[in-house]
């Protein structure tokens, strides 16, 4: 999917986490289209921790990281499909206003960045890059399927604190600075 996304040239943000010289996270962003022709919105995904480091906040990281870069390149805001006891804790919540045709309502999430009491949230259908239809990855030669390479990440209890790690920005952060 990214590569799609990338040679689409539909790649606004991508970012990787990076632990003792190993890439350990990825997450990514494409423009999608409202239908009242609002600009500026993201969809996010796919975000991917690898199996051994997940619930350690790296995929937290990345969310939080790539949707300030995001806000700085004048983004409007973002969509995602994902399990709203998680992205909760971003600000996503589940507006009526917009819908994601083919995908329960309750798990269609958005975040406007605009947060002021009178912002209004975009209206309509939302449609990802025609990347995210998507339905299989190929196996690698290594004989590891992609679904099984990186789950997404999604949980609460983070284990000890990490060692600084890099972002495939450049920038270096650590838990602490979040």
């Amino acid at each position: 999917m990214v590569d799609a996304l990338r040679n689409a040239g539909a790649l606004s943000v991508s970012l990787v986490a990076e632990l003792d010289g190993k890439i350990v996270g990825h997450i990514a962003f494409s423009p999608v289209t409202i239908a009242d022709g609002s600009e500026g919105w993201y969809g996010l995904g796919p975000i991917s921790v690898t199996p051994d480091e997940q619930r350690r906040g790296i995929g937290s990281m990345l969310i939080r990281a790539s949707l300030e870069r995001l806000k700085k390149m004048g983004g409007k805001g973002c969509a995602l499909v994902g399990d709203p006891a998680y992205y909760v804790r971003f600000g996503f919540r589940n507006p009526p206003e917009l819908i994601h045709e083919g995908v329960p309502q309750d798990v269609f999430l958005a975040l406007g960045f605009d947060q002021r009491p009178k912002a209004k949230m975009p209206r309509g259908s939302v449609a990802f890059h025609e990347a995210f239809l998507v339905k299989a990855w190929p196996s690698r030669s290594d004989g590891v399927a992609e679904s099984d390479r990186c789950r997404p990440f999604c949980g609460q209890d983070f284990g000890p604190p990490l060692p600084p790690f890099f972002f495939g920005d450049g920038r270096i952060e650590t838990e602490e600075e979040n």
